[in-house]
């Protein structure tokens, strides 16, 4: 970003510059009501953070993208229909979702004056819709190419769409049966240590400013809200159904998608691709994360697609690690290894080292223009308030067995419980570790025997530099570990599991020479997790109907 802008004014007349912000003036414009709509909420709790200040340099630089940008008209017309009434229905979604937010701001909204929320929201709807546009526009055709490289037929997707109907049906079950899934009045995390109620307050899905969206995920509402500008609309004009289940339908279908990018990175066919997703399907992870609405999907969804636009070489991926580091800061690990040069040497590592640093200079602009540059500004107070979370408190022969537990976790259901939780309510919560989870050494030592085997292929060594970073986050940083809460993290650091253990199936079937292995093993696989699953998934049901009921 910083180079384009660079270039573009080195090159760019005066003239052009002017002509380019009377095309665009509509995008400042409306972005001085949607910036104020959507940011002002406190950085974080506890901390007496005012984060108005943020608006001007915000404004200023998209300021500047509209003079230097050639003119949205052009994105306009090379868009289709469908893309066009997508996008509007998403930028309509995602002003309306702020209209309990704006009654929070007393600096501009004070009381409840009706006509002067009603004015902003309209008056914030072509910005976004611009945004939306530009961002469909973009991934609609990465996910086409995902599907092209996949091979994946009419019948395959049908399979998948299945799959999908499967999965919201069990959650319209559970969302109409217990409001534990999403309880805005519980100030406790009631499925394992997930914040579904703090992030529904207030709505993390599309706000920026919301007290979630901290340091530890600074972009994740404006990578979030495309997805879930739509869901949100539905469920406005849909007040008998929970607005929330409409959101996890959306976060069911992200994480459905995340799991078909992957596969199609693996050289599978049709057969063995349906297998792979039926295996991730039936994990223990991907069954609670369909009910349980996190970040976390939403990060696992970018973090994926990045990886599969660096396997693929493409110029996209450094646009796609702006989203995935956006949504989770964690993934901008993956940045060095996009920006690598291509061959080592001292003028290399030095031309790698810019990069780096203009890489740092373009995610803090891209901060500053969603109205966040407050987190830059309180950066230190806030990951001295976030370093509370890490494991000082617990051994590390303790971290670790919770990491074995962990990895065991992300396929079979960990021993759980109801426990008794702050404020008098009940929350359903991993039991504490105290010996070694045999099953979860299994799943590692499958996992490294993956690698070995298939070592050479990109994707397996990207799922094994990812299990050393959850490694490395989980075990040696002890993120989560204090609070016995690493199953939270199970979707975004467990999918290498996954991934290698399945090469490992495939690649001890082509060894055989057995063409059916593949699907006999991941069959056999599939009966296993969910023989197992289902009943403890029964006993949350059970425990959130009986507990929190509707």
């Amino acid at each position: 970003m910083t180079q384009y802008f660079a270039s573009r004014i080195k090159t760019i007349s005066r003239k052009d510059c002017l002509s380019n912000l009377c095309g665009n003036w509509f995008i400042p414009f409306s972005a001085i009501f949607f910036l104020l709509t959507n940011i002002g909420l406190p950085a974080f709790k506890n901390l007496p953070v005012n984060s108005y200040y943020s608006f001007a340099p915000a404004l200023l630089l998209i300021i500047l993208a509209a003079a230097v940008c050639p003119p949205f008209s052009s994105v306009f017309a090379r868009t289709s229909v469908k893309l066009k009434v997508i996008s509007l229905a998403d930028a309509v979604g995602i002003c309306y979702c702020t209209w309990n937010v704006l009654k929070e701001k007393p600096y501009i909204f004070g009381g409840d004056t009706l006509l002067l929320r009603v004015i902003f929201m309209v008056l914030a709807i072509p910005f976004a819709f611009a945004v939306c546009l530009i961002f469909w526009e973009r991934l609609a055709k990465i996910l086409k190419d995902v599907i092209s490289k996949a091979g994946a037929d009419r019948t395959e997707l049908f399979v998948y769409a299945l799959l999908a109907v499967v999965f919201f049906a069990f959650a319209t079950f559970c969302f109409l049966s217990s409001s534990a899934f999403y309880g805005e009045d519980y100030n406790v995390d009631i499925i394992y240590t997930s914040d579904s109620h703090k992030l529904l307050v207030n709505n993390a899905f599309i706000v920026f400013d919301h007290i979630e969206n901290d340091f530890r995920q600074p972009l994740f509402g404006l990578f979030s809200a495309p997805f879930a500008g739509i869901p949100c609309l539905i469920g406005s004009v849909i007040p008998v159904i929970p607005m929330a289940l409409f959101l996890d339908y959306a976060q069911i279908l992200l994480i459905l998608t995340g799991m078909f990018i992957i596969s199609s990175d693996l050289e599978l066919n049709k057969i063995q691709r349906i297998f792979f997703m039926l295996i991730g399907s039936s994990a223990f992870t991907v069954l609670v994360f369909s009910v349980m609405l996190e970040q976390y999907a939403t990060a696992f969804f970018w973090l994926v697609l990045t990886l599969h636009l660096m396997v693929n070489k493409k110029k996209e991926a450094v646009a796609g690690s702006y989203a995935a580091s956006g949504a989770l800061l964690v993934s901008g690990a993956l940045v060095p290894f996009i920006l690598k040069p291509e061959k080592l040497g001292k003028s290399s590592i030095l031309l790698w080292l810019k990069d780096m640093v203009l890489y740092g200079v373009d995610f803090c602009l891209l901060i500053i223009m969603a109205g966040r540059f407050h987190l830059i500004w309180n950066g230190f107070e806030i990951l001295t308030h976030l370093m509370k979370f890490t494991g000082k408190s617990v051994g590390f022969k303790d971290r670790i067995l919770q990491y074995i537990n962990f990895a065991g976790g992300c396929f079979l259901a960990p021993e759980s419980l109801a426990v008794q939780m702050e404020g008098g309510y009940n929350g359903w919560q991993l039991a504490e570790v105290t010996s070694v989870n045999w099953f979860g050494i299994v799943i590692l030592a499958l996992a490294l025997a993956g690698f070995f085997v298939t070592r050479k292929s990109i994707v397996s060594k990207a799922a094994f530099g990812w299990m050393l970073l959850s490694v490395a986050v989980l075990v040696i940083a002890g993120w989560g570990i204090s609070e016995n809460g690493l199953f939270l993290y199970s979707l975004y650091f467990g999918w290498p599991f996954l991934v290698l253990i399945f090469n490992l199936i495939k690649a001890v079937g082509d060894k055989l020479k057995i063409k059916l292995f593949v699907p006999i093993a991941s069959a056999a696989l599939c009966v296993l997790m969910l023989v197992y699953n289902i009943p403890a998934l029964i006993k949350i049901i059970e425990f959130a109907v009986n507990t929190f009921p509707v």
